[in-house]
C-alpha cells in the first residue's frame, strides 16, 4: 500500500507540472489524493506491526507528532517555494519528493520481511 500510494501521488504530481489547465489540475490532485488515502490508515497499522508493546507505549506519542509537523512542512515549504520560483515547480518539487519516500517504501517492507 505504501509504495502505490507514493507512487500515485508522485505520478500525477509530476503530470500537473506539465499541466497549465486549472481544471485538469484539480481532477488530478484528486486522483492524487486517492493514492494518498492509501497512506493515511496504513502508517499507523505499519507502526503497531513493527514494535512490540513496550515500544508502543515509550514511542507512539512522538510518533504521532508527525501529524503537525507534516502539517506545518506541508505549508512551509510550498510557501518558500513560491517566493523563489512559479508556482507550478511545486508540482514537481512534491513530486520528486514522492518519488523518494516510494524509494524508500520499497526499502523498508524488504528490510521489515528479512527479520
Amino acid at each position: 500500500m505504501f509504495k502505490f500510494g507514493f507512487l500515485i501521488a508522485a505520478i500525477v504530481s509530476i503530470i500537473c507540472f506539465f499541466v497549465s489547465n486549472p481544471y485538469v489540475i484539480m481532477i488530478l490532485l484528486v486522483i492524487a489524493s486517492i493514492g494518498l488515502a492509501m497512506l493515511e490508515p496504513t502508517t499507523e497499522a505499519y507502526f503497531f506491526k513493527i514494535s512490540n508493546k513496550e515500544e508502543e507505549q515509550r514511542f507512539y506519542a512522538p510518533y504521532n507528532t508527525r501529524i503537525e509537523i507534516g502539517g506545518l512542512l506541508g505549508k512551509f515549504i510550498p510557501s518558500v517555494i513560491i517566493l523563489l520560483v512559479p508556482f507550478k515547480y511545486i508540482f514537481i518539487i512534491f513530486g520528486i519528493a514522492m518519488l523518494f519516500f516510494f524509494l524508500i517504501s520499497r526499502k523498508a517492507k524488504e528490510a521489515i520481511s528479512n527479520q
